[in-house]
Formats: structure tokens, sequence, C-alpha cells
């Protein structure tokens, strides 16, 4: 379901490193928010198709009932915080095209470790399955939002000293 932002990370790698190289951080500044604005509405596009069809969507890939429950609750909770989990793809692959790869690996890890699977571990305590989606919208929203501003504010830093390496 996200591959379509995943190409656009991709893309995106690219497309920062000319621009950073080439000192044109307006430029590069504004392919950003191009790509937030596709990840967002891709994302929501997604949450659209799954508030409608995720139980058609769940049982394409099985037929047991529970298997289709499950997927279908994944898909309506998870599904909304899809454009922020694509954030999060534009801003890594961005970091990664302006050779700052520690950012990058950082937003990954506070992703996975310091946000979901602490909640997922709390959470399916009290909530069992729900509470582990329900840990997973909450990461990606979370660190969609801090992918987007340290990228902004590291770019509009970099704009103001001129200082691109």
């Amino acid at each position: 379901s996200l591959i379509l932002v995943n190409a656009l990370g991709s893309v995106m790698v690219i497309y920062a490193g000319q621009n950073w190289g080439k000192r044109k951080i307006n430029r590069l500044l504004k392919g950003f928010d191009i790509g937030v604005l596709i990840a967002i509405g891709w994302g929501m596009l997604l949450f659209i198709i799954a508030q409608f069809w995720a139980e058609p969507i769940a049982s394409i890939f099985s037929d047991n009932t529970e298997v289709i429950k499950i997927t279908a609750d994944y898909l309506f909770i998870v599904s909304f915080s899809y454009g922020f989990q694509g954030v999060l793809m534009v801003g890594i692959n961005v970091f990664n095209g302006i050779n700052k790869p520690i950012p990058s690996m950082e937003l990954s890890l506070l992703r996975m470790f310091g946000l979901y699977v602490p909640l997922a571990w709390l959470a399916s305590v009290y909530w069992n399955l729900q509470g582990v989606f329900w840990s997973a919208f909450v990461a990606n929203i979370i660190v969609g939002v801090v992918t987007y501003t340290w990228l902004k504010h590291y770019l509009k830093k970099a704009k103001k000293s001129r200082q691109v390496y």
C-alpha cells in the first residue's frame, strides 16, 4: 500500500542530492514539500479505501473470518497514519540524499524502538492486539511530525548560513 511513497522516497534521494550539491536549497525545500503533500494525499486515499473496503481487501488474502477481522481492524486503525509514515519515508530519503544518514537512522530507530515497540508492549497488556495497532498509529504520527519539523529546520538553517556541506 505504501509502494508509491517508497518509490517517491527513492527518487527524493537523487533529487535532494542534486539540489543540495548545487546549493539550490529553495528548490530542495519546495520538492520536499511536494513530496510530503503526495505522501499525505496518498495516505488519505488509503485511509478512505480502508474505511470502506477493509474487509473485502482482507478477504483477498485469507478466507478465515478471524484473520479477515484482525486485518480489517488493523486497516481501520493504522491506515490514518500512513500519510505520516510516508512523510518519514520521504524525509529519511532526503536526509540520505544530502549525505546525512545519521538523522535517517535516528528517526527509524525512534519510530521502531523508541515508540512502537515500547508502546505496543504496554498497550497490548491493556488492549491486546488493538493496542499494538494503536501503537503503530501513534508512532507513525509522532515520527512523521518530528521528521518534517527536523528536516525543514535543518534545510532552512543551511539556507541561511549558506553552509550546505
